[in-house]
């Protein structure tokens, strides 16, 4: 069963709870960068550039991976955003994965019936840290959120 098919006719409350909160999260997508911010959007340009000298300086001030860079750079040639943008938008695409891994978890633990999932999708999504990471661009949310999905899906399928 794919975890899509999760989502049906009577999701409709909590399916709105997601697109206002999802929105309301982009509108917060121009905040000045935090901490280290900013290093992955210059690391997808270091991966445009492909010096390898500029690249193990990165390396030398930073102990990040370009991993999340390098996700940032790939989609830099699909879409016509800035690295930071789009740095923000991955982050911001790990709700979708809380909201389907949400769904899943419910029909996992036989909670199908529950009739206050919109209450349950604010409250998660609404949270604090979830809010505040989910509109950084830092890979701490999306790689947190993929994982969630992943073992969410992977229980759904019986994988």
């Amino acid at each position: 069963m794919s975890l899509i098919k999760i989502l049906n006719h009577k999701e409709g409350k909590s399916f709105i709870a997601f697109i206002l909160i999802f929105i309301f999260h982009l509108s917060f997508i121009d905040l000045y960068p935090i901490n280290d911010e900013f290093v992955f959007p210059i690391g997808a340009k270091l991966i445009e550039r492909f010096n390898i000298q500029e690249i193990n300086l990165f390396f030398n001030y930073n102990a990040n991976t370009l991993g999340f860079s390098s996700l940032i750079f790939i989609f830099s040639k699909l879409l016509p955003l800035d690295f930071y943008t789009i740095g923000k938008l991955l982050s911001c695409s790990g709700i979708v994965l809380i909201y389907l891994s949400i769904q899943a978890l419910l029909k996992i633990f036989n909670l199908e019936n529950f009739k206050e999932k919109h209450i349950l999708i604010l409250l998660i999504l609404l949270n604090p840290l979830i809010f505040t990471f989910s509109f950084r661009a830092t890979p701490d949310f999306f790689s947190s959120t993929l994982s969630l999905f992943a073992i969410t899906y992977f229980i759904i399928t019986k994988n």
